[in-house]
């Protein structure tokens, strides 16, 4: 498979070539922290450049962890997503974008044991772009808009796998803070609330809330293939204290 051709362009296909897996070991974490450092700190300048070369934070302490993996022998990784949960009695009491956008709308009935945040979405340069963006710049590069139109299955079945944590670890709602070309992705697979203005934050960037269960129960059946792949790659996680730090 040419690496710089390979975005699916269905789940069957997507499902032939790409899976999605855990990060549950520290050789598995190290390969999610170095996929965040070639995207945040190499191609994207958002993060310092660290020696190691990791990026992680201290969300990650209270984080779980999903790779997607090349279908080779290797089973390579190419891209990462996070889901940081809540945890009070440990100290854990605030989502990483709460100290970004200050006051959101939340529910304040809602526990915060139930909640978590999506974030630290990460796939290597060689598969955000297509052949035919080869020898081009970023900015000579199509729209972003028709970027995300025809890359979206990649970034979606990593989210699907953040979803697929959520559920299996009984969190209710999950929160992101993503720019425009995320929020087409996912409203192609659930109904998103926005939860606070947008802030400038490496780009402009907005709050939205995702109903976990309301997501799984509406999406498109076309999708079915990747959810279930998703929700097999995390199902170690039904068991919450597997997660505990």
């Amino acid at each position: 498979m040419d690496t710089l051709e390979a975005q699916p362009t269905s789940a069957s296909d997507f499902l032939t070539h790409f899976g999605l897996k855990l990060a549950n070991t520290a050789e598995l974490l190290e390969s999610a922290y170095k996929i965040r450092h070639r995207v945040y700190c190499e191609d994207l300048g958002f993060e310092k450049p660290a020696t190691e070369p990791l990026e992680y934070n201290a969300a990650d302490a209270h984080s779980v962890h999903v790779l997607l993996h090349l279908n080779d022998a290797e089973k390579t990784p190419i891209g990462c997503v996070r889901v940081v949960w809540l945890n009070e009695q440990r100290g854990y009491s605030t989502l990483p974008l709460e100290t970004v956008c200050g006051q959101l709308d939340l529910p304040p009935e809602r526990p915060r044991s139930a909640i978590g945040e999506a974030s630290r979405l990460a796939i290597v340069r060689e598969y955000r772009r297509r052949k035919g963006d080869l020898g081009r710049s970023e900015s000579d590069t199509p729209t972003t808009e028709s970027r995300a139109e025809r890359n979206f299955l990649l970034p979606t079945a990593l989210m699907l796998g953040g979803l697929a944590c959520a559920h299996h670890m009984q969190i209710s709602h999950l929160y992101l803070l993503v720019e425009k070309r995320m929020a087409i992705h996912l409203r192609k697979i659930s109904v998103i609330r926005q939860v606070g203005e947008t802030v400038t934050f490496n780009g402009a960037r907005t709050p939205y809330e995702l109903d976990v269960q309301r997501t799984i129960m509406g999406l498109p059946f076309s999708f079915l293939p990747l959810w279930s792949n998703a929700s097999n790659a995390t199902a170690a996680l039904r068991n919450r204290a597997v997660v505990a730090p």
